[in-house]
């Protein structure tokens, strides 16, 4: 089993009271390059794309709790799923395990 709380907000906004929470939605992966580097590394993923990968990985989600919806930028780059209001989720905690069967 595997217990995991992941923090989806943008963390540069953790100390830049002037950006949103999801401000890097408004960026393209090229864009955020220049912003991203090894000292200050952020994954953009989004929920969705962790309950994808866990699943796709073989493991079953026993329990997932997801806090609230944050307030997305004015322009959200279109190579996020603007339509999901998963992509808007500021946390989560998953409880996996490997499913038996894979």
């Amino acid at each position: 089993m595997i217990s995991s709380n992941i923090d989806y907000s943008d963390h540069y906004s953790h100390t830049d009271t002037s950006i949103g929470s999801l401000n890097y939605l408004s960026f393209s992966n090229k864009e955020w390059e220049k912003y991203d580097n090894s000292y200050l590394f952020q994954n953009r993923l989004r929920h969705q794309d962790y309950k994808r990968i866990f699943k796709d990985s073989g493991y079953k989600i026993k329990k997932i709790i997801e806090g609230r919806a944050l307030q997305a930028p004015k322009n959200i780059c279109s190579e996020f799923d603007i339509e999901n209001k998963e992509t808007y989720i500021g946390w989560a905690y998953f409880v996996i395990e490997l499913n038996k069967a894979s």
